[in-house]
């Protein structure tokens, strides 16, 4: 294949914003790269979403022993779909064959346990899983399903509560118990992380719960600065009335529900990558069951709504790939060092290739899966962007303070 040489200085003077760099970093730059690769292999280095915590065991055998071997054998197939499940759409889940005994334990890097107990004949305990991404891969790409490994930037929970019909939404209240009930989604670690609010004063102070019914940007943005995240979560949810129930023309069907606990749950997603969403949907607790118990409940549901959103957003074919040629504008060989690690922790590169570099430019080379759009997505969420400029694919910093640092550096 023909490579591009795409570091013509003239044409790209422009791209580079007039920065001059007083160090002659050329020499350092090309020692810095002697003998590097010119493919960069891909490293799990971003969250890990082949790893499974929490799973738990209850077997019963002829023997504490056969007990104990048959547990720990589901526990590793319970975890294998659950990280299927992580990945892939809901709808594409049942094209997966499920995989026999031997390559589960094949697809397993490791597992440790904890909380073991165990009778004659009965053994439990919480395993915690780690997969190679590889057979994983290999699996999904053979089944021809499509699947997303994007990790988005952690939502903040904006939780508004109502528990009593007519009553008035609470948000940072102690009695708001819907934000505690999101302490288990955000424990997990799925593609959308989640991150709940203190509810201190610092939280009344930046987002009101007038400001969070408005949807007033300022103010939720705000917040999401505050607690470092890439957007917010509006998760809204209201106690519904007697048997009131969530039906197809609204809430105008009644269903025999005098026992349970329904909610009714407005969600408002925020990604600053993405244009806002919403999803509108309802869960019924069990017969019997206490609130705190049914609003876990609804939370999972919420969180699988907003995690299901982003899946079939990014899901792409890993088998199809493209490539693409582009210019790292450059004010430091620490700059490319920060750029080049960000790049490894982007799921959709396959590799990444160095074609030539001069003190204040890099020429890659870059093969990936899925369009540009959702490439471009994937890099916002390690805080770079790709551009057009000039008829050049650019790759440049996202954050702000990375442009300041860059700045700071070109004028020492």
């Amino acid at each position: 294949m023909t490579k591009v040489n795409i570091l013509n200085r003239q044409r790209f003077a422009m791209l580079l914003h007039g920065a001059q760099v007083k160090a002659t970093l050329g020499l350092i730059f090309m020692m810095a790269f002697l003998g590097l690769s010119p493919a960069i292999a891909q490293t799990a280095s971003y969250r890990d979403v082949f790893t499974v915590r929490g799973v738990s065991v209850d077997t019963t055998a002829s023997n504490v022993t056969n007990a104990r071997e048959q547990g720990l054998l589901a526990g590793r197939m319970a975890a294998f779909w659950k990280v299927i499940e992580r990945l892939v759409a809901p709808e594409d889940i049942e094209r997966i064959p499920t995989p026999t005994t031997g390559e589960i334990i094949t697809m397993v890097r490791d597992f440790s346990v904890s909380d073991e107990r165990s009778s004659a004949v009965r053994y439990l305990a919480d395993l915690s899983v780690r997969f190679h991404p590889g057979p994983v891969q290999a699996l999904l790409r053979s089944a021809g399903v499509s699947y997303t490994e994007t990790v988005s930037k952690p939502l903040v929970v904006v939780p508004l509560y109502r528990e009593n019909v007519g009553g008035s939404l609470l948000l940072w209240e102690e009695s708001n118990l819907w934000r505690m009930a999101w302490e288990g989604p955000s424990a997990d670690n799925g593609l959308v992380p989640f991150v709940i609010p203190l509810g201190d004063i610092d939280d009344l102070t930046t987002l009101s719960v007038e400001e969070a019914i408005a949807g007033n940007d300022e103010a939720l943005e705000a917040l999401s600065t505050r607690y470092r995240t890439g957007g917010e979560l509006v998760a809204v949810a209201e106690v519904l009335a007697g048997n009131q129930a969530l039906g197809a023309n609204g809430l105008d069907e009644q269903a025999d529900t005098s026992e349970t606990i329904n909610i009714l749950m407005t969600l408002i997603i925020r990604h600053r990558d993405l244009p806002e969403s919403q999803i509108v949907l309802s869960y019924a607790g069990v017969p019997g069951e206490d609130m705190d118990d049914v609003l876990s409940g609804a939370a999972v549901v919420a969180a699988d709504a907003v995690q299901n959103t982003w899946k079939i957003a990014n899901r792409v074919a890993f088998n199809a790939t493209s490539q693409i040629t582009a210019l790292v504008p450059l004010v430091s060989l620490e700059q490319w060092v920060g750029i080049k690690n960000k790049l490894k922790n982007v799921p959709l590169i396959h590799s990444i290739g160095l074609q030539a570099m001069t003190r204040d430019r890099a020429q890659i080379t870059l093969v990936y899966a899925g369009n540009i759009d959702q490439f471009n997505l994937a890099l916002a969420q390690v805080d770079l962007a790709i551009t057009q400029k000039s008829g050049v694919w650019v790759i440049e910093n996202l954050k702000p303070e990375d442009a300041a640092l860059a700045s700071s550096e070109v004028d020492q």
